[in-house]
């Protein structure tokens, strides 16, 4: 690789490079309880629709209990799990969302702008990883 295009200064410096321990603890902390209540409630929606679908047992055919059991409305897949993922990760940033580059401040802005970003770093991994396991599948079924 070549550089073109370089300033006389030397190197421009990182882009919140005053930041302190707290700044950046603060930042991962409410990244993991955003997480965290995030995953709560994706345990919790599948902990009812698996009690409701074994309650329904007898009132539904096999197939459609089958369409019905791949739904995931908090994680969904494909471009809809991406679109979404990418939608909340932009409105985390519209919102100001946490960085380690600015303190925290406990309004409800912050905190919403916390759980969109979670959710949206949980919607994103789980397109990512359902993308894989496809590639990997297939790949695995040419040979």
């Amino acid at each position: 690789m070549t550089v073109t295009d370089t300033p006389d200064d030397g190197l421009a410096p990182p882009p919140c490079g005053n930041s302190d321990w707290q700044q950046i603890l603060s930042f991962f902390l409410a990244l993991s309880v955003a997480i965290v209540i995030a995953e709560g409630l994706n345990w919790l929606a599948w902990s009812v629709s698996r009690y409701m679908r074994r309650k329904s047992d007898s009132s539904f055919p096999q197939t459609d209990r089958d369409m019905v059991a791949g739904v995931d409305l908090l994680f969904p897949l494909g471009w809809g799990g991406a679109v979404l993922g990418a939608g909340l990760l932009f409105l985390s940033h519209m919102l100001y969302g946490p960085s380690p580059c600015k303190p925290a401040k406990l309004d409800i802005r912050y905190l919403a702008a916390a759980f969109t970003l979670g959710y949206g770093l949980l919607v994103v991994t789980a397109v990512g990883l359902d993308i894989a396991l496809k590639y990997t599948n297939r790949s695995k079924s040419c040979v």
